[in-house]
């Protein structure tokens, strides 16, 4: 199966509370938020019924990276922004990537990425299936690295979470509706 599975729910998101959402309200951007996926989806409600969630919104941040894959500059959007009001530590703003854990990278004790090993079936199909995945695996890793650097120098906090990660993150942070 490819890592580039097109059977992932998707469509547009209208928001209960629109006021909040910053793809509705017109602050920054005029298009509606759109999910790509089921776990895209229950970041946009988790955002727009909680109500110490005072703002967000979905790919509204532009980054450019550099990918070693094709040795290009590129433009990256982060897939979730929001900000809490956290009661005793103020107002935080996050940034958040929603990704399959398939194309997430590993990182060794040295910061460098940890590739799946190549197939043991060594066709022409597996190899450029193995490579496919590796090269997503890269470019992710290039743009979540200008990301956390974007993110840090403008005061947010950056996190990237796989299907696995979406309902635990979401009840660890489980504020007041």
């Amino acid at each position: 199966m490819s890592i580039f599975c097109k059977k992932y729910r998707q469509g547009i998101f209208y928001p209960k509370n629109p006021s909040k959402c910053l793809n509705v309200n017109g602050e920054i951007s005029a298009r509606p938020p759109e999910y790509r996926s089921s776990w895209e989806y229950k970041l946009m409600e988790w955002c727009d019924t909680r109500e110490r969630v005072i703002k967000w919104g979905s790919e509204i941040h532009k980054i450019e990276y550099y990918s070693e894959v094709d040795g290009k500059i590129h433009r990256y959007f982060i897939d979730f922004y929001y900000e809490i009001n956290t009661i005793h530590n103020g107002i935080k703003k996050y940034a958040i990537e929603v990704k399959p854990s398939c194309q997430i990278a590993r990182l060794d004790e040295n910061g460098m990425v940890i590739y799946p090993d190549p197939p043991k079936k060594k066709t022409q199909k597996s190899l450029l299936q193995w490579q496919e995945r590796c090269n997503v695996i890269r470019v992710n890793n290039c743009k979540w690295q200008a990301a956390r650097k974007w993110c840090q120098e403008n005061g947010y906090i950056f996190d990237v979470l796989s299907e696995e990660d979406v309902g635990s993150w979401a009840s660890q942070r489980n504020v007041n509706k």
